[in-house]
């Protein structure tokens, strides 16, 4: 279960990486030091949302085996 969770999150925070680079690219996102606050807040979100299902997966798998 703490393997999905970190696995996830991880995952989760390299699709905010993306998810920024997108941003930035298509001009919504502002550059200079905002630009790497948005980066950190878009790569913390994306990171919890993905630790999150992580753990509900993780639960769901580790749950079925012991019944």
């Amino acid at each position: 279960m703490i393997a999905c969770a970190i696995g996830f999150g991880v995952l989760g925070a390299g699709i905010g990486i993306l998810a920024a680079i997108i941003g930035f690219k298509m001009g919504v996102l502002g550059g200079g030091f905002g630009g790497y606050m948005e980066l950190f807040v878009s790569m913390s979100v994306f990171g919890i949302l993905g630790a999150a299902l992580g753990g509900y997966v993780g639960n769901r798998i580790t749950r079925s085996k012991d019944k």
